[in-house]
């Protein structure tokens, strides 16, 4: 019986040692793959290469000989009447008015909190977080290219910087500050001088302080006939140069985006899609429109899309024969390696069951 147990006791021992190596170093063991998926995006797009801007443009005449001082930025909206440019007679003159409007901005400001009584609440945490939305928009603005409004955005932000200074220190006093610019403005006054003209808006709309030629040749009563032939025969009108005009004002906030493809990529394109663009030379990245025209050429080589869009900024105001990519689709997911993919036969066996048992039946 001894033997016997000793026997039943190596046979458990070697049963027990079997499975502790199983375990150890052939069950953590898998011949399967793994690859890593990134996260990826891909685009279905149509470059162009020949396009045209259009919109609604009304030239501003230059008037008398003289040096231009703009009142308002390129890309801002101007009112019907409105003053958009002054013209002095000297470049030191246009000059010392532009520091001019800026130095009665700062003296206005600066008086509203030097008048700000001691007594009035202020709520010092919203003044923080309206600092904190206007830091965020100036730089949003400056990084995608909007530089219309920026100065008035950075001034407005220097603006609330004083206003808590003036509320968490009541021993601010912007009064020395106030006297030298007043002192600064009255040397700029004598400087400047009276204007020899003042240029006003034709119309209401937004303003663009250049001028290209195109502005009778493209125009929005135009596209339902710009097909592929009327497009190469759009010519820029020599009469209309710089020196001639100051400028123009866009009536309309929405504009078109005449491009020139192929017959075969005019396939897809359906009047009324929304689409995006990418623009080769601004800094925005998706670039909202809808496909307002498809004009086929009679030949039926060419075609002429002409997209419709209503967002604009400085940078955009000054576009008008652009490069770029239409973004038809867009497809958001995982990349793997085509080698990686396994097709599961299941499902595959599942029907070849049931067609087996149909035909037993």
């Amino acid at each position: 019986m001894i033997w016997f147990k000793r026997i039943a006791l190596s046979l458990m021992g070697l049963l027990l040692l079997a499975y502790i190596v199983y375990h150890a170093f052939v069950v953590p063991y898998t011949s399967v793959r793994t690859e890593a998926a990134l996260s990826y995006s891909a685009k279905e797009t149509v470059s162009v290469t020949e396009s045209y801007v259009i919109r609604s443009e009304h030239l501003v005449s230059a008037g008398a000989q003289g040096v231009c001082s703009y009142a308002v930025s390129n890309g801002s909206k101007v009112a019907n009447g409105g003053t958009v440019a002054t013209l002095y007679a000297s470049e030191t003159a246009a000059q010392a008015q532009q520091k001019l409007i800026a130095l009665d901005r700062q003296i206005a400001n600066l008086e509203t909190l030097q008048g700000m009584s001691s007594n009035i609440v202020v709520s010092v945490d919203q003044l923080e977080k309206q600092l904190h939305t206007r830091l965020i928009a100036t730089l949003q603005a400056a990084g995608d290219g909007d530089y219309a409004g920026l100065d008035e955005m950075s001034q407005t932000y220097l603006t609330l910087l004083n206003r808590r200074m003036a509320v968490t220190d009541s021993t601010s006093d912007f009064s020395a500050l106030l006297a030298s610019l007043k002192a600064e403005r009255e040397t700029l006054v004598a400087s400047v001088g009276a204007p020899i003209d003042t240029l006003s808006a034709p119309c209401s709309g937004y303003f663009i302080s250049s001028v290209d030629g195109y502005e009778n040749a493209l125009t929005p009563d135009g596209i339902a006939s710009l097909t592929p032939e009327a497009f190469d025969e759009i010519v820029p009108d020599p009469a209309i140069t710089d020196a001639a005009f100051m400028g123009k004002v866009v009536s309309d906030m929405e504009w078109y985006l005449a491009a020139k493809v192929s017959f075969d990529d005019a396939l897809l394109f359906v009047e009324g899609a929304e689409l995006t663009l990418e623009m080769t030379s601004a800094s925005a990245d998706a670039l909202p429109v809808t496909v307002a025209r498809v004009n086929k050429s009679a030949a039926g080589e060419d075609a002429v899309v002409v997209f419709k869009c209503s967002y604009m900024s400085a940078e955009l105001s000054a576009l008008r024969d652009p490069s770029f990519q239409v973004v038809l689709k867009r497809y958001d997911g995982l990349r793997v390696p085509t080698s990686a993919i396994r097709v599961r036969a299941r499902q595959h066996s599942l029907q070849r069951q049931r067609l087996c048992c149909l035909q037993a039946d």
